[in-house]
């Protein structure tokens, strides 16, 4: 059995004419870029600064394989969940 000939398979852009997705128009993937950055700016005020930076460098250290909490044990870098979980209580 042969592998499929993946070279001329399109790579992940910003341009939306590249992605080969079914964006309808520029329009639409430009409120699709739009709720996504608002999206992050809800997500940052919810865990305040100090929570979003916690967060982000949890998710920098991920690699395929293995998650952002493995690395920073692997690393010995302390990283206080506290700051972006809410505990049940």
């Amino acid at each position: 059995m042969s592998l499929p000939n993946l070279s001329n398979t399109p790579l992940p852009s910003d341009d939306p004419s590249k992605q080969g997705l079914d964006y309808s128009s520029k329009e639409a993937y430009e409120n699709i870029k739009e709720g996504g950055r608002k999206g992050g700016q809800t997500r940052a005020q919810q865990l305040g600064s100090e929570g979003y930076s916690e967060m982000g460098k949890k998710g920098g250290l991920a690699r395929t394989g293995q998650s952002g909490g493995e690395a920073a044990q692997e690393q010995g870098i302390d990283i206080d969940e506290s700051k972006f979980t809410k505990s049940e209580q």
